[in-house]
Order: structure tokens, then sequence, then C-alpha cells
């Protein structure tokens, strides 16, 4: 690594903190908010609905999108496209529920936030992904450790807004700042593309679907399938399960979610090391085969304290590395010129689960019982124990420096 690349390297892993931090932040200032707003404008479930499935079709959206645009434009631009998309629809959807607009005026600003989101997903993974290539280290788990810390400080910082009655359109506007000025500062260590890529990372060709997908690939699909299902019937139910199924108080079904989501954000902060001592492949199959042991011990916790909390934490501790390392893998398997449109494959499979998957799993725990269907998702997670085998491959180092032409 050159010492200029190497400057350059250094900032962007700066850049790409602030990046996924301000991800979560935006994100879970919405859906911390969602409840107050709809009793701000009277609204009944149906219509929460409705808000709930544009975010997550407009985040689609974006996810389609992103490969061409940042191709196109490269990451700097990219990312403060997409956050000046973001920030500006979130202030427009507060101002319009402040200002008594119809709800599809609302639905159509929170859309089009969404697809900037969107965007800005697949683009920070792909920077990430980028980044981590020329350190020749796993990068991406520390990277969503503070997707998970700017998610936890969007809710923290929700909760006491709502109780003093701040409007929701008050709340958008001071985050959509906070935003702004995160990335502005993210954008002055950002390169405008990545300067170890051939031609200094211009890419202005679009690459044809046989270039992109494989079999490997659609594996590593199933494979973050499989665990963002697990990780959303945690978050999304754990709670739930634990107050109706192990008839414990409900103070417990919360300490249990919060066991899990502090497992998650813990492994991740450290997983980096155990992906470079042991590989990407055997990593995701110990922690993996851990979620399955963790539910296993939920499952049978019957009235036990303690059980629940373990197995909440072996959970939490084993579907941590999943997002963060099929991306990493998907980003590595092919050409540095086609890792946005692979890395946009694999954010679809995980996305599309986490959006679908924690519905289903209401649904069937609605027939069979909360504790019948997590032997279900932990089925799902042994089939990610052998798809996983599709990320056993080195790390591939960026092309010669020699080449690199900053910019």
């Amino acid at each position: 690594m050159g010492s200029n690349t190497a400057s350059i390297s250094e900032a962007w892993r700066r850049a790409s903190l602030i990046y996924f931090f301000t991800a979560g932040l935006f994100q879970s200032t919405w859906f911390a908010r969602i409840a107050s707003l709809g009793a701000e404008l009277s609204l009944d479930v149906g219509e929460i609905g409705l808000l709930v499935g544009c975010f997550s079709t407009g985040s689609i959206v974006g996810l389609f999108l992103a490969p061409r645009v940042y191709r196109g434009c490269g990451p700097r631009i990219t990312q403060a496209l997409a956050v000046a998309i973001m920030a500006t629809l979130l202030t427009a959807t507060g101002a319009a529920a402040m200002g008594d607009a119809p709800l599809v005026a609302i639905a159509a600003a929170l859309l089009f936030a969404a697809v900037g989101y969107g965007v800005f997903d697949v683009s920070m993974n792909v920077s990430g992904a980028e980044v981590e290539r020329e350190f020749g280290r796993s990068l991406l788990p520390s990277f969503h450790a503070l997707y998970s810390v700017g998610a936890l400080a969007g809710s923290a910082l929700t909760v006491p807004l709502v109780i003093i009655g701040v409007p929701a359109g008050v709340h958008f506007t001071l985050m959509a700042v906070v935003i702004l000025g995160a990335v502005a500062l993210a954008g002055r260590w950002t390169p405008r593309a990545a300067p170890w890529l051939p031609g200094g990372g211009s890419i202005t060709v679009r690459p044809r679907s046989r270039d992109v997908v494989s079999g490997r690939l659609l594996l590593i699909g199933v494979t973050i399938l499989c665990i963002t299902v697990a990780e959303g019937a945690a978050v999304n139910w754990i709670a739930v399960f634990t107050e109706r199924d192990h008839s414990l108080p409900s103070a417990i079904g919360s300490v249990s979610l919060v066991v899990f989501l502090s497992a998650t954000v813990i492994t991740r902060l450290i997983g980096g090391y155990c992906v470079d001592r042991f590989g990407p492949s055997r990593t995701i199959r110990v922690s993996v085969s851990a979620a399955v042991v963790g539910i296993a011990v939920y499952i049978g916790a019957s009235t036990s304290v303690t059980l629940v909390l373990v197995g909440a934490a072996l959970w939490g501790v084993g579907v941590a590395m999943g997002f963060p390392l099929t991306v990493s893998a998907a980003a590595r398997l092919g050409s540095p010129a086609t890792s946005a449109s692979r890395v946009s494959v694999i954010s679809t499979f995980g996305y599309g689960a986490s959006f679908a998957g924690p519905a289903g799993v209401g649904f069937v725990a609605q027939g069979i019982g909360g504790l019948s269907t997590l032997a279900g998702v932990a089925a799902l997670l042994a089939m990610a124990v052998w798809t996983s085998g599709a990320m056993k491959q080195t790390v591939n180092k960026s092309p010669d420096p020699k080449a690199a032409r900053p910019r």
C-alpha cells in the first residue's frame, strides 16, 4: 500500500464509520417515532401500515438503483446525494405531518426518502468492502457495529423528545441537520473514486447479469436470508414470546431484547479479529451454530429467567456477523468493478427477509405458537451453516497501488 493510498484508505475508513452510524440514526429515528406520529395524526393501524410499507418499498427500489448510481458517480457523490435526499424528504415528511397534509403526501415523501436510504445503504457497504479489501483485514463487522450504535442512539434520543411533546416535524428536521452535518464531515475523507482500482476507479460500463450473479452468490444470498429471518424474529418477537410463551413479566421480555441487541453490538465490535484469524466461512459457521444453540436454550427455558437471557445472548452472538460477512464475501467474490451490483443482490436477499420475515413469524406463531415457530427458525439457521460454505475465500487484496490514480 503506497503512502498516498494508505492515507486515503485510513481517511475513508473513518468516513465509513460515520456513514454507518448515520444510517442507523436515520432508520431508528423513523421507526422509533412512527407510533407517536400515528397518534399525532390520528392514524389507524392500516394507515400506519401504509407508511411502513412505503418505507420498505422505497428502500428496495433504492437497492436496485444503487449500483448504477455508484458506478456513475463514485462513493463521495453517491453518498452525499443519497443523504441529501434522505434529509430533505425526512424534513418534508415531518412538515407535511405538521401541516395536516393528506396522508398520500406524507407517504410519498417517506417513499422517496427511503429510496435515498436504499442507495445510501448499498453505497456505504460497497465503500466499506473496498476499504476492507485495501486493508486486507476484516472491517465490515466494526462498521456494522457503528450502525447498531447509531440505531440505539436514534431510539434513545426519540424517547425524551416524545415525552416532552416535540412534534415529529421538528424532530425530523433536527435529525436531518445532524445527518447532513455528519455526512458533510465524512465527505471530506471520502475519495471521488477508489484510487486503487484500475483507471482510478472510474466504472462506466454496466456489467451483464451473468457477470454478477453466480451460484456462489446465490448461496451467500440464502445464507443472509436465513440469518436475517432469525435476527428479525428476535428483534420483533423475543419480548412478546418471553411474556406470552414463557409466562414471564413483560419487563423480562424487554430485558431479553436488550441482552440480544447488546450481544449483537459487542460481537460485531470484536468479530473482525475472529474473521482475520479463522476466516469468514468458519466464523459464520461457528457463530450461526451458537445461534441455533441459543434458540434451543431459549425454547427450553420454561420460566427460568437465567436460561431465557442466556439463550437471548447466544442468539445475538450467532446472528451478529451475518450481514457484514455476507456483504463482504459478495463484494470480494469477483471484480471490484461489479461489487456494487453483487452487494445490491445480497442486500435484496437480506432486506427482503427483514421485511417479510417478522410478519411470517407472527403469522405462523398465531397458528402453532411462538416456541414451535422458533424451532423452524433454528432449522433455517442450520441450513445457513451449510450454505455459508460458499463464503470460503481469501481476502482479495487491491490491485497494485502503483497503477492507482488518486482523485
